[in-house]
């Protein structure tokens, strides 16, 4: 039998021999270039995806929602849908795995284990981790861990006579899919199907009261319990999220997907963690996760380059998060936050020293910028990247300058060519724009470009 396909990851070690066999019977191999389209939106599925080698987005409204890497089935949940709601790129070259939809399809009915992975319910999904082989996963001892080690999200609450639309706009501000009220004594829930529910109603938004559709037999955990009392909970009364309370009220909101952030820690949900954060603190909590999920990756055998790219991605998308949330969009629009460096090159996994600058539009100024790029790097500090011994950071001056005075500063490394402007140079030539107005970013670029043809 070919050994074409690693049957070693999940689900589908689970697989029966004589299954693997069907399995491998019909796999084929699709090659997409980078940029090109895997998936449509508004496309028929007609296979199972599973990515062999290279990165592909999961994209809406031209918005990247999930990044997959190797051995990762890049379509699993909307294989259950006729149609895709979203559409797959390759970012970069990309060979897939493609099986059958209709066999896999067969496969979920004739193996539950199997099955489990390609649906949300929790109680199926478990039942199928708990009878994989102790020495396989570490399924005892995440269980067993508080509630808090989980990502919990903020309460977000609402006055008792706030209307629907009120929630709605709450909801779409803050990234969240519930809120809370308190009516009288009784605290209350209003979440996401229950403003699909009351869309369909055709009442106004606008002057309808929240408190009229929430829902008030709240199930809750108190953040000392263990994940599987949360997990419990969902399961009996088939919910999708518990509130973590303690001894002076609610503390947050654990999401079905967050508590199986925790026990998978695959990449993409630590990257919706990361887009959904609100704050700093929730920032760190998602990034907390980090460590696992490449100690994890390493124990599956992925390759180094894969973590990598994985982290790189992640990296990224922390900083640029960060600075989102410090700098008003008055600022960013007006500025081009850059990593150099090892951090540029994309070649950290683990934490290493900062390396940022700051490219600033001509003739512009702002009271509060030298103060946003202090706090930036000292949130760095706190997410485990400990400050540049060289000091090249977006706190320094030298680093946070406007794109004439970079001109000058390039002419002047070419020009002058000691030992620490050789070294300024190398990390320069590794920069890559991040977060805010890039086309100051691409405007020095090509002038740097230019200068060395002239030159």
């Amino acid at each position: 039998m070919s050994t074409l396909f690693e049957f070693s990851a999940l689900p589908y070690r689970s697989l029966k021999p004589s299954e693997r066999e069907r399995f491998e019977n019909a796999l084929d191999i699709q090659y997409f270039a980078s940029g090109h389209t895997v998936i449509a939106a508004g496309a028929p599925h007609h296979a199972l995806l599973i990515l062999n080698k290279g990165l592909i987005a999961e994209e809406e409204n031209s918005e990247v929602l999930t990044v997959y890497s190797e051995l990762e089935t890049i379509n699993s949940k909307a294989l259950l849908n006729e149609t895709a709601q979203q559409q797959w790129v390759a970012i970069d070259d990309s060979i897939v795995f493609s099986i059958p939809r209709e066999l896999i399809l067969e496969l979920i009915r004739s193996n539950p284990q199997f099955g489990a992975y390609f649906y949300q319910d929790i109680a199926v999904r478990m039942t199928s981790l708990a009878h994989q082989a102790p020495e396989e996963n570490e399924l005892q001892a995440l269980l067993l861990a508080p509630v808090t080690a989980a990502y919990i999200q903020p309460v977000k609450w609402l006055s008792a006579d706030a209307s629907i639309l009120d929630a709605a706009h709450r909801m779409q501000s803050e990234h969240c899919t519930a809120v809370l009220i308190k009516n009288a004594e009784h605290i209350g829930i209003f979440t996401q199907r229950d403003l699909r529910d009351f869309v369909i109603s055709e009442l106004p938004a606008r002057s309808t009261a929240i408190a009229n559709y929430a829902h008030y037999r709240l199930h809750s955990v108190a953040d000392d319990e263990p994940i599987h009392a949360a997990m419990l909970l969902m399961t009996k009364h088939t919910i999708s999220r518990v509130i973590v309370r303690r001894a002076d009220g609610a503390l947050g909101i654990l999401e079905q997907v967050d508590l199986l952030a925790f026990l998978t820690q695959h990449s993409h949900l630590i990257q919706s963690q990361i887009e959904r954060a609100v704050s700093i603190d929730e920032l760190a909590q998602a990034w907390s996760h980090v460590d696992q999920l490449i100690r994890q990756q390493q124990r599956q055998g992925v390759k180094v380059t894969l973590i990598a790219d994985t982290m790189r991605e992640l990296h990224r998308k922390l900083l640029a998060k960060t600075w989102q949330l410090l700098a008003p969009a008055e600022i960013s629009a007006n500025v081009c936050l850059l990593c150099l460096g090892s951090e540029g090159r994309g070649e950290q996994i683990l934490a290493n020293d900062q390396d940022n600058a700051l490219i600033i539009a001509d003739g512009f100024s702002h009271p509060d910028l030298a103060a946003i790029c202090a706090a930036f790097n000292h949130a760095l500090i706190r997410f485990g990247y400990p400050p540049c011994p060289g000091q090249i950071m977006v706190n320094n001056p030298y680093w946070r300058r406007s794109e004439s005075e970079f001109k000058i500063l390039l002419d002047e490394w070419q020009v002058q060519t000691h030992r620490e402007n050789m070294l300024h140079l190398a990390i320069w030539l590794d920069a890559y724009p991040v977060y805010g107005n890039k086309a100051l970013f691409a405007r020095l670029r090509d002038y740097f470009y230019q200068s060395l043809v002239e030159k």
